[in-house]
């Protein structure tokens, strides 16, 4: 099944992987006419103010629905593990923002992440990411499971400092997923 001309498997592939902003538009249309009510949806899910129509949430809401995607607590077992894939699929851009990570995880640590910019209004500069530890560290026989949200955004700018730059919000994205990857090296 699909729409678009394309299946949903693929359309998710290019909204999740490839960033397409075209596949989010259709999906997010098929969901309308499906006759979903998505806010409620996301009510209940406890992301009530996310704005899918205009890219809108909360770090916090995002970091929510990551936990709970992760844990199956969203969907069923088989989209669960779909949506998981495609969030783990390695692009080159994974090796920026919170993807750096990769370079500072430990063998068999893994890393599902969603990166992401607007452009409209206001820059904004974001990444989403749930990292797993192997287990087997220390006295852990359980894989350890942490949540990382990052969004960095232009300021209107103030007194004489001039609005910042989509590669130097970028490169502080990049400098938090460093830190956040000396924090986990220092709990193993």
């Amino acid at each position: 099944n699909g729409t678009g001309g394309r299946s949903y498997e693929q359309l998710l592939y290019a909204m999740l992987v490839n960033s397409e902003e075209r596949a989010t538009e259709i999906l997010l249309e098929a969901l309308r006419q499906s006759h979903m009510n998505l806010p409620e949806t996301l009510a209940g899910w406890g992301a009530g103010s996310i704005d899918l129509q205009n890219r809108r949430a909360t770090p916090a809401e995002l970091v929510l629905l990551a936990e709970k995607l992760y844990f199956g607590e969203l969907l069923a077992p088989e989209s669960t593990k779909l949506l998981l894939d495609l969030l783990a699929s390695y692009t080159p851009n994974d090796e920026l923002r919170l993807g750096a990570l990769r370079r500072v995880l430990p063998e068999g640590a893994q890393i599902y992440n969603k990166r992401g910019t607007l452009t409209e209004e206001r820059l904004i500069v974001a990444d989403l990411a749930i990292v797993t530890l192997p287990a087997g560290r220390g006295n852990d026989s359980v894989s350890d499971g942490y949540v990382a949200a990052v969004f960095a955004y232009q300021s209107d700018g103030y007194q004489d400092v001039p609005p910042t730059t989509y590669e130097r919000l970028d490169a502080a994205v990049s400098e938090v997923a460093f830190a956040f990857g000396d924090y986990l090296e220092a709990l193993s």
